[in-house]
């Protein structure tokens, strides 16, 4: 079995943004960034005040104090606020206050969406004060293991909430998830206090910034850290003494660049991701989730058919773990593999995902293949995606990937003037779309202006590719 190095690259030497890259045997595998103004509210604790209920949706708006109202669920309410799992309309009403802790980030015009299920998160324990059980993670796969943290944290708990036991508390101390346990419990007593000190809507808690998270939950297994700024080496130093992690400094100029991340970083975000085998793969995110379509391309190996179909499934199925880490995807993923004649070989190809999905410290579940041959899997929402990192909307086609061909555009041009003309006798307007649609208009311009006895301006500029504007001029 092949050993991997694993790297984590810090490059804050611009502290007004910080990037991350976990790096294996010299492959980008997971890429973090944050800056003050892309920062993620995921975590934060708020005490809210209910804007508005909608009865068709079962769901409310909060005004958390951020400009965007917040989104909360039916299934995000919990027995605190509710009895007997009644509708929202009838267990909150507007203007009551309550504690959320956000869940998901805004997405483009979509506010937050929180929870009533709250959390406080340490490097060995969750901490889950609305809840009575402590469960473990299913990384922790020893029996007498995980008897001794379940028996050892169900004492320390004494009634005061619940407990998630982490993959990273497996063979610690007893003293050290006790100290953490208390902790945690004392950390949201204060938490609560502030609701009686502070005016909803208020920011309660403030997750740590992104190298803190990552520190927290990733490090571990690292071979060495590499940071381009003195005082955050010092500052990661002192946060990993317990881990016997080397912090290395680099005084170059540009660390990504030195390690080969700045080359990997643009590949992230192509849509498109070929295979050693010839195929490739296909990833679509969408709001509501992300779809991959695995095609066979130019594999063009010999032998049967069904090994090559398999053997490039298999290929794809250990990228797409690689991909949904990079990327940081989440939320239901849809993979549509290559066409598989028998069961076995579906199996096959669902283990080597599951295999490479354990490599996440991220949680995922693979529920297998649907009838139609699709593999359902899913993958925790944790900090931001890539896209939204280093992308935005396109204004143009406000996400949609596309844009009205010059033709269609020019159509609705003359339909709009003609619908104008009848409503109101206009004399003279300005007419902008892009250079390319408007030499297609100008062929008809002389027309229009007879058959309408108008007079039209015409304004080429790029800004409205596939769209245009009508101005009436006076």
């Amino acid at each position: 079995m092949m050993d991997f190095f694993k790297s984590v690259i810090i490059n804050a030497k611009d502290r007004d943004e910080i990037r991350v890259g976990f790096v294996e045997n010299d492959v980008l595998m997971e890429l973090y960034y944050e800056s003050e103004s892309l920062r993620s509210k995921v975590g934060n604790l708020y005490f809210a005040r209910v804007d508005n209920i909608v009865e068709g949706m079962d769901a409310a708006f909060l005004d958390i104090g951020t400009g965007k109202k917040a989104f909360l669920r039916s299934e995000d309410l919990c027995k605190i606020y509710r009895k007997n799992k009644e509708p929202v309309i009838t267990s909150l009403k507007a203007g009551q206050k309550l504690i959320v802790q956000v869940k998901k980030d805004s997405f483009f015009n979509k506010g937050p969406q929180v929870t009533t299920y709250v959390s406080v998160t340490g490097r060995y324990l969750v901490y889950l004060p609305y809840s009575r059980k402590v469960s473990i993670s299913r990384k922790i796969r020893e029996k007498n293991e995980r008897n001794r943290l379940l028996k050892l944290v169900k004492e320390i708990r004494n009634g005061k909430g619940g407990f998630i036991i982490r993959t990273l508390a497996k063979a610690m101390d007893e003293t050290i998830i006790e100290r953490e346990a208390r902790e945690l419990i004392h950390s949201w007593e204060e938490i609560l206090n502030k609701t009686s000190e502070k005016k909803a809507p208020v920011l309660l808690y403030k997750e740590p910034d992104l190298v803190d998270i990552l520190l927290r939950d990733k490090v571990n297994d690292v071979n060495e850290i590499v940071v381009d700024d003195f005082e955050l080496q010092r500052y990661v130093k002192q946060k990993t003494q317990n881990l016997n992690i080397p912090i290395i400094f680099y005084g170059g100029d540009d660390l990504f660049s030195h390690y080969g991340i700045e080359s990997q970083i643009l590949d992230s975000l192509d849509k498109k991701v070929n295979l050693r085998c010839g195929g490739s793969i296909y990833i679509q995110k969408t709001e509501a989730l992300t779809v991959i379509d695995v095609n066979a391309g130019k594999n063009v190996k010999n032998g049967r058919e069904e090994d090559v179909i398999l053997a490039t499934n298999k290929e794809a199925a250990k990228e797409i773990a690689r991909q949904l880490r990079l990327r940081n995807l989440s939320g239901i993923i849809i993979v549509d593999f290559i066409d598989m004649n028998e069961d076995k070989e579906r199996e096959q190809v669902k283990k080597v995902l599951e295999t490479e999905m354990m490599k996440d410290k991220t949680r995922s579940f693979v529920m297998g293949f649907t009838q139609l041959g699709l593999l359902e899997m899913t993958r925790k929402r944790t900090l931001r995606t890539v896209y939204s990192s280093l992308q935005q909307e396109c204004p143009v086609c406000k996400g949609a990937g596309f844009i009205f061909r010059p033709e269609i555009v020019v159509d609705k041009v003359k339909n709009d003037l003609k619908k104008m003309h009848l409503k109101k006798k206009i004399s003279s307007v300005e007419l902008k779309m892009s250079e390319n649609a408007g030499k297609l208009f100008e062929k008809e311009k002389e027309k229009l202006e007879k058959e309408l006895n108008i007079d039209i301006k015409l304004t080429f500029s790029d800004a409205y590719l596939g769209k245009y504007e009508i101005l009436i001029v006076k």
